[in-house]
């Protein structure tokens, strides 16, 4: 699994929010339908793909044969309906040489694997979620139209696989301080959303966690 490695003076420092992590939250969540939904902060997540996609293709199949387009669709949730057609579909290549014809799927800055709600809202949910507030939920299921199951599900991703995977065991390192991550995902809102750019902020992030989004990326390290 590819994880990207971070110098020392590209270590992400979480941001000191104004007010609590409940006006952070609060904040976060007024805005998120627009900051998460909408075409326009949310097209970086298809360049962020597209980039992505351009690097693996330059690496060809692991038996050497050149890759050919074979991208396959998806139906994002929690969207606006006007985000670009390509939305739609997860970037994705085939091997050309017969015998093999191996999918080779790159990583993405918009899908978080099989999930079929798009990764910044998975993200941005569980975040607002973490706190006992039957209300939030309401709010948020309004919002981006996941139930409360499916929010459950996500806060247990975040709260139990997530933290056991080897890519968060090396990649926490470069979230400094590493005293300062509490709980997850809210954290990585933390780390990551500190600038004027909603684009580029949610850009950084989810090209942070795009190493997650392929087979294996969610690996769990099993003590013995």
């Amino acid at each position: 699994m590819a994880v990207q490695n971070l110098g020392k003076k590209d270590r992400f420092v979480p941001s000191e929010p104004s007010g609590t992590h409940h006006d952070f939250r609060r904040t976060t969540c007024t805005n998120g339908r627009k900051n998460v939904g909408n075409a326009g902060p949310m097209s970086g997540g298809l360049n962020i793909d597209r980039d992505l996609a351009g690097k693996a293709r330059l690496k060809k199949c692991p038996c050497g044969g050149r890759l050919h387009r074979a991208n396959y669709p998806r139906k994002p949730r929690g969207v606006a309906e006007d985000l670009p057609r390509e939305y739609g579909r997860r970037l994705s290549f085939c091997c050309e040489r017969d015998g093999c014809r191996k999918r080779v799927t790159p990583p993405s800055a918009r899908f978080l694997g099989r999930k079929v709600y798009l990764g910044a809202v998975v993200v941005l949910v569980a975040a607002m979620r973490q706190g006992p507030s039957p209300r939030r939920v309401r709010e948020l299921s309004r919002l981006f139209g996941a139930d409360r199951h499916t929010i459950a599900r996500w806060r247990q991703f975040w709260g139990e696989q997530f933290p056991r995977t080897p890519f968060w065991k090396v990649q926490r390192g470069h979230l400094a301080p590493a005293g300062g991550i509490t709980a997850l995902p809210l954290a990585l809102l933390e780390a990551f959303l500190r600038g004027d750019d909603p684009v580029k902020d949610w850009g950084r992030l989810l090209e942070f966690l795009s190493p997650i989004s392929i087979a294996g990326g969610l690996a769990i390290e099993v003590s013995r």
